[in-house]
């Protein structure tokens, strides 16, 4: 099938956006310090790090198929790990529909209400916060870093679980909104969130995170791997909390998707003050770490799109907007 048109725009957008980045790092150092960086790495390096992302995919599908097992889908795992594999593309398309789309191939796959699933991609999202900040976490003693940023964002992330797991002020919540919005959108809101509930239970929630650090601590290797390539001293230890504080700082702090920008430009920067890695190796390493990662994973979900037997609207926004207006 082909690509929807509003995935075509998006992914153009944010192509052109992590090509920009890209080309920035590759100006920042002097040209001849870039080619002898270049000249320098061995690349035979790579495909290795692309195996350690593949594993990082594979865990994560496996997450995602439990999750959905657990909500009551019953899906067969080729089905989920399609659907799954077409989701890593939504790691570089901004907007409300990069979140729905995989509920959406679920519904078209197995019947199963949007509203049911979309839950599913909320906790996938907050396991990876939560894998990625234990990595952060056990990784701070061995860098020069002030552990309160960890802290705080350790402190977030359980005041937001605290409050979203009060049914009591959920519901209630839920019924002011019904007042405004109408019965219907209480309705659907309150599914939802006894999906989410579901999953906002200690087992879950535990077992995701853990499975979460396995997958993020691959591509965490996968970074100490291209720097080996470039012959840099480092352990992986070091590798684990620039990786993993990289990722956090482009996904909370910069607000793009895929993080690009921020996550490149924090990476750059701790290679320099942690590795003491030269600018250029710095710049370059960077690149190659996000074409392994991010943009590995929206290829192989691109490539899957093309094979996906299930009937997807071209003009996706406006089916996701026809199911919300559904009963």
């Amino acid at each position: 099938m082909a690509v929807p048109r509003s995935f075509r725009r998006k992914l153009l957008i944010c192509i052109g956006l992590g090509a920009g980045v890209f080309l920035i790092l590759a100006l920042l150092p002097e040209r001849h310090e870039i080619a002898a960086a270049v000249g320098s790495f061995q690349w035979r390096f790579l495909p290795l790090a692309l195996s350690l992302a593949g594993v990082n995919y594979l865990i994560r599908a496996a997450r995602w198929h439990w999750f959905l097992l657990h909500l009551g889908t019953t899906i067969k795992v080729s089905e989920s790990l399609s659907i799954f594999l077409i989701g890593l593309m939504l790691s570089v398309t901004p907007g409300k529909a990069g979140e729905l789309f995989k509920a959406y191939l679920v519904k078209l796959a197995r019947g199963v209400p949007i509203s049911r699933t979309v839950p599913v991609v909320l906790v996938e999202r907050l396991t990876d916060l939560s894998g990625t900040l234990v990595l952060a976490t056990l990784s701070l003693s061995a860098v020069a870093a002030r552990p309160w940023m960890v802290a705080m964002l350790w402190l977030f992330l359980a005041v937001g679980l605290w409050l979203i797991t009060r049914k009591g002020w959920m519901h209630s919540l839920f019924a002011l909104a019904g007042g405004v919005t109408g019965e219907r959108w209480m309705g659907r809101l309150t599914r939802t969130y006894d999906s989410l509930s579901a999953l906002l239970t200690p087992g879950p929630l535990l077992l995701g995170t853990v499975v979460s650090a396995l997958a993020w601590f691959a591509e965490c290797v996968s970074l100490l791997v291209i720097l080996k390539g470039f012959g840099a001293e480092i352990g992986w230890v070091e590798a684990t909390f620039i990786y993993t504080f990289a990722t956090l700082a482009g996904a909370l702090l910069f607000f793009m998707p895929g993080g690009i920008g921020g996550t490149e430009a924090t990476m750059v920067g701790l290679l320099r003050e942690i590795a003491h890695t030269p600018a250029a190796v710095a710049s370059l390493a960077t690149v190659l770490v996000r074409v392994a990662t991010l943009w590995f994973a929206a290829a192989i979900g691109f490539v899957a799109l093309f094979f996906c037997p299930l009937p997807v609207a071209e003009d996706l926004d406006r089916a996701l907007a026809e199911e919300e207006q559904a009963p």
